[in-house]
């Protein structure tokens, strides 16, 4: 398979997470709290841009998808929690 294929299967993956994301966000904003959404859109942001560094030389483009959806499952795993403390 070409590494564009590979790349667009992998990212459809993270598709999910980010749908999740965005609801978990939207709840806290609703309370009035933009400041939690933004700074786990921040720890998102810096996680994918490590994970991309570091799988790109193991993986190349596959590292790439790979890093995309876990930090996608992070972010989401940490609105997760973030609501689970706040109830």
């Amino acid at each position: 398979m070409t590494d564009s294929v590979i790349l667009l299967k992998s990212i459809f993956l993270s598709v999910l997470p980010m749908v999740l994301y965005n609801i978990g966000q939207r709840i806290v904003r609703s309370t009035g709290n933009s400041k939690t959404p933004f700074y786990i859109l921040i720890i998102g942001g810096i996680t994918n841009v490590l994970a991309k560094l570091l799988f790109i030389v193991i993986l190349r483009c596959l590292g790439v998808a790979i890093a995309t959806t876990l930090s996608g499952f992070n972010s989401f795993n940490s609105f997760n929690t973030y609501l689970k403390i706040k109830q």
